[in-house]
């Protein structure tokens, strides 16, 4: 009999230890599972996300335009280059024009993993296709507009917008295919800064401009320091100055500031230690950002970006200077953009048409020949 006893209560405690293991298992298993559905879960959240602002800026605008070439695609492609023109817009109520302030025109390699970038200054010379006469960059997008608007007036399908002109422009100047657009306003360019929690740049010297009648008031102090969105909105667009013509800032000084400013943004982007926090920066910028880039494009962009450095960024130097009511470009800095363009875009210099000099001031002879 106590051997009887004995086994039924190491039998009994076999049992309880068993069903203890089992708990625990069962504990474990739920757990995991809850572990793994929240997991899943915050990515399907976060993808969600992603995908509705990537919906966002990616839907054509009003009176929009499809105009596929069989040069342009709209997958990524991580052999392929895409070339992009940044179209900066004031779009305040108060102002009342659809000339774009500021224009940068840029190739990204996944190849070579560079981007290379070039500033338009806004009174740049140019030939605008189907127009007479010379114009300003910088009122190529409002006549594309304004094409666009009166063929919707008389019910007609649109064959021009603002977009589509400045591409065309651009592609007589800088001799290779602008394929895409990105569009940001102001607010957009102000909350993307904010987002990224400023950027530092160099102020060379005391900027001030006082306009009460569009809300414009520029006071920023020369020396490194911490620009948010505000100031460096300012900071690329001074222009006149309160004090007098003499501190007035050129459209070189302008570029110059904007590329600063963007190598600084490209210097945060790319220290970003997590992807959807650079998603998170295009779902802040949604409200005020449009691209005719497919989503498949931003996400390899996005992807590409983190592996780059911030000497991936190649800042090209136009040469630019005013005279006769124009900017105009040196010959030479011309020639030099053209070519670096072509090649990072493996376009071949003598299959590039449609060309034309229109930013070259007839007394610049140069060495450069005219064809190119």
């Amino acid at each position: 009999m106590p051997d009887k006893e004995a086994r039924d209560r190491l039998s009994k405690s076999t049992q309880r230890k068993l069903v203890r293991r089992k708990n625990v298992r069962s504990i474990i298993l739920i757990v995991s599972l809850l572990l793994f559905l929240s997991i899943c879960g915050t990515a399907g959240a976060i993808m969600w996300n992603v995908n509705h602002t990537l919906n966002k800026i990616t839907e054509p605008t009003p009176g929009g335009i499809d105009t596929p070439k069989s040069d342009v695609y709209t997958a990524f492609q991580n052999d392929k280059p895409i070339s992009f023109v940044i179209l900066g817009r004031d779009t305040r109520p108060e102002t009342g024009t659809m000339n774009t302030d500021a224009m940068i025109v840029a190739v990204a390699n996944p190849t070579t993993k560079k981007v290379t970038m070039v500033s338009i200054p806004r009174d740049t010379r140019v030939e605008i296709p189907g127009y007479s006469g010379y114009h300003k960059i910088n009122a190529v997008y409002a006549k594309g507009e304004v094409n666009r608007r009166k063929a919707e007036r008389n019910g007609e399908v649109p064959t021009e917008t603002g977009e589509t002109l400045v591409k065309k422009t651009l592609r007589g100047v800088l001799g290779v295919p602008i394929e895409h657009y990105i569009s940001i306003d102001f607010e957009g360019f102000r909350s993307v800064i904010d987002k990224l929690g400023g950027v530092e740049v160099d102020v060379d010297r005391k900027l001030y401009y006082n306009d009460p009648t569009d809300g414009t008031y520029i006071d920023l102090n020369p020396g490194l320091q911490v620009l948010n969105g505000d100031q460096a909105l300012d900071y690329v667009r001074h222009r006149e100055d309160s004090r007098g013509v003499k501190y007035y800032s050129s459209d070189y000084d302008r570029n110059r500031r904007q590329q600063e400013v963007i190598k600084a943004i490209a210097d945060k982007l790319t220290s970003l230690d997590e992807l959807p926090k650079l998603f998170k920066l295009l779902e802040v910028a949604s409200e005020h950002l449009q691209t005719d880039l497919s989503k498949d494009q931003i996400m390899g962009l996005a992807m590409d970006l983190k592996a780059h450095t911030p000497s991936s960024f190649i800042v090209l130097d136009n040469g630019g200077y005013w005279r006769d009511r124009y900017t105009y470009w040196d010959r030479e800095k011309l020639l030099t953009v053209r070519t670096t363009l072509q090649r990072e875009m493996n376009v071949r210099s003598d299959h590039a048409l449609e060309l034309n000099n229109s930013p070259i001031h007839a007394s610049d002879k140069g060495t450069a020949s005219t064809n190119q």
